[in-house]
């Protein structure tokens, strides 16, 4: 009698032997692994000529009678008592005489498809249209807005600038209004006693890049009673391109993160 055996089949790349838990795993990773992608494909080119082999062998050795025809294989002949290997390995024999992969090697590294290689470009693209240096916009802000002597103005100082920001980071109007109502918080005099104030002092900031809207008017497929289209207005917002590309070269935190110059 066979014992009864239990293989856990774990699916696995056949070049980089990597497990995955499903089939779908490792068709994500022959997709995306260009090693193992192009030793795949030679593995299954390998597959199709030894199958087309296979098929020309076996038109060669067709049992044929003496008179020509072709004699067919009568399975009711075999024996009732024979007994059938059922641990056939299907697998193997479908693979085609081909060697091994060898081993990984984890110390060798593909290419990374995404390195940056830079070519410097000679032409005139970039280069600034005159010589006059024009301010940025945060130079403007900070030569016309006055900050009285802080850092941190329209604030005290920076207590009340990081109480300001955990605030509007983390409160509502309501709880930002039981907050500063406390004595712990009215006792400090902080420049700003309720949301309101506080709010106020935010949009008196410089803002960023406006937002505008525009009212798009979009006619559908369903007809009205008198037979026209209906129509809906959806609102658009949107921003300038061109103010957002000023910020951001402007802004001095990107200065040494820019490109003005084509790669």
């Amino acid at each position: 009698m066979r014992s009864g055996r239990h293989n856990t089949y774990l699916p696995s790349c056949q070049h980089c032997y990597t497990h995955f838990e499903t089939e779908n795993g490792v068709s994500c990773h022959l997709a995306q692994k260009h090693s193992c992608r192009e030793k795949e494909a030679q593995w299954l080119a390998a597959v199709s000529w030894n199958l087309f082999d296979a098929h020309a062998h076996i038109e060669q050795t067709r049992r044929v009678s003496p008179d020509g025809e072709e004699i067919p294989y009568n399975y009711d002949m075999m024996p009732l008592d024979a007994e059938m290997d059922t641990d056939i390995n299907y697998h193997l024999l479908a693979m085609p005489d081909v060697p091994p992969p060898p081993p990984p090697e984890y110390a060798t590294q593909d290419k990374d498809e995404n390195d940056r290689y830079v070519e410097d470009y000679d032409g005139v693209a970039g280069m600034p249209m005159s010589d006059v240096v024009q301010p940025t916009r945060f130079e403007f802000l900070a030569c016309n807005i006055p900050l009285d002597n802080s850092s941190f103005s329209p604030f005290v100082d920076e207590k009340e600038w990081d109480l300001a920001k955990w605030i509007m980071k983390s409160l509502g109007k309501g709880t930002t209004d039981e907050l500063l109502k406390t004595d712990f918080v009215r006792e400090r005099e902080p420049s700003f006693h309720n949301a309101r104030k506080l709010y106020q002092i935010i949009d008196s900031l410089p803002d960023s890049t406006a937002w505008k809207c525009d009212f798009i008017k979009v006619e559908g497929d369903v007809m009205n009673l008198n037979g026209t289209p209906m129509t809906e207005t959806y609102p658009l917002w949107r921003c300038d391109a061109i103010e957002i590309i000023q910020e951001l070269i402007g802004n001095p935190t990107f200065r040494n993160d820019i490109a003005y110059f084509p790669e």
